[in-house]
């Protein structure tokens, strides 16, 4: 849930309420009387929230990204070997994996997590009626998602229709391509410097700690200033600089390298962190925005597809063509950031000049045509 703070000077007009998106919202109830949640003290529900249901979706993610990326230590380890396949023979297998990877212990989990994941405020065990109350009243005024949607095929048609939708799929499928190479062939990037194979398994670790940290602080300072693009394209800039050091340096200077992949996974990974994002937090009716995310994230593994042949034998140790795509990949996220930051921008001024002007509206918001939903930038 995201929680207006102190707005940039902007989005002034929105500071009546605590939705970043939403312009107004007549008839909403707040008094604590009226909600029947006195006593409840919100940080600490919040706080609360976050302990039930971060750790076991963090869980789920866990595995399902180890899935994808676990291939890349496998390799390292002598997997190539064991099943006598040759260095292209490797990469037409990370495609065909890739496109349905398989792993049993997510399976596993994933049937568990019917029992330990919670989907809506009424049927969380763990929470009191007051506080129920309260978070339903925080989502009333954070999004729609409490509104009362019967599923439309012409909301499925608006996403497709609606070139915003299109742009946070290229926004992904630009960072893709960085991400999923990286994880796929860090290790044997890293063994590739002289390190042994278990040196450059632990050696994979810091850069990722590194990016973990850098991913939470920009998420947080995204989220206080409700400002998204120039946060990517700021964090795409400093993985292209991580990009130059591994193109530049010589094989001579594995340390000068290494350095590369802390700028390189510390830009890539938080700049996925928004775009994944993005779609969720400005995309207006419930079916147009699921509709949106699967539209983002399949558009957005095009780029993994194809980042899984760049790593060949034969460009090894400096792999110019893995770390060149890499880096036209990062350019072409920072246009695509432009681009979209400046159409939300603008669509924002005609909304606000829509309201100056006299416009009114009343009751759910239907769509992202909307004058009072804003658009996040």
């Amino acid at each position: 849930m995201a929680l207006l703070t102190s707005p940039p000077e902007n989005e002034k007009a929105a500071v009546q309420n605590p939705n970043p998106n939403l312009e107004s919202l007549d008839g909403r109830v707040s008094p604590d009387d009226e909600l029947g949640t006195e006593g409840v003290k919100e940080k600490a529900l919040i706080r609360k929230l976050d302990w039930m249901l971060l750790p076991p979706l963090t869980l789920l993610y866990l595995l399902s990204f180890l899935d994808r990326s676990n291939i890349g230590n496998a390799k390292l380890d002598g997997l190539d070997t064991d099943l006598h396949i040759t260095g292209n023979q490797y990469l037409l297998t990370l495609t065909i994996y890739f496109i349905g990877y398989e792993g049993l212990l997510t399976v596993v989990v994933a049937i568990g997590s019917y029992f330990f994941i919670h989907n809506y405020p009424s049927t969380a065990k763990f929470l009191t009626d007051p506080e129920r109350a309260l978070i339903q009243h925080r989502l009333t005024l954070d999004s729609d998602a409490t509104y009362d949607e019967h599923f439309q095929w012409s909301n499925v048609r608006a996403c497709f229709k609606d070139y915003r939708c299109w742009l946070y799929g290229l926004g992904f499928h630009t960072m893709s391509l960085p991400l999923y190479t990286l994880s796929l062939f860090f290790p044997t990037i890293i063994a590739s410097l002289g390190y042994t194979a278990a040196t450059a398994q632990l050696l994979t670790v810091p850069p990722y700690a590194f990016a973990t940290i850098l991913t939470i602080v920009v998420a947080i300072a995204s989220e206080r200033t409700h400002r998204r693009a120039p946060f990517v394209i700021a964090s795409s800039s400093f993985a292209i600089i991580g990009y130059i050091i591994l193109l530049a340096a010589p094989p001579s200077r594995p340390g000068v390298s290494y350095l590369g992949t802390f700028f390189a996974a510390g830009g890539i990974y938080p700049s996925c962190a928004i775009v994944l994002s993005w779609p969720t937090a400005n995309v207006a009716c419930q079916t147009k925005r699921a509709t949106a995310t699967a539209l983002t994230i399949t558009v957005g593994n095009l780029g993994a597809v194809l980042g899984t042949q760049l790593y060949r034998p034969d460009t090894s140790p400096r792999w110019f063509l893995g770390h060149g795509m890499a880096v036209a990949y990062l350019g072409c996220n920072i246009i695509v950031m432009l681009v979209l930051w400046a159409c939300l921008n603008r669509e924002n001024r005609i909304k606000r000049r829509r309201l100056e002007s006299g416009e009114k509206a009343e009751g759910e918001i239907k769509n992202d045509a909307d004058a009072r939903w804003l658009f996040q930038t």
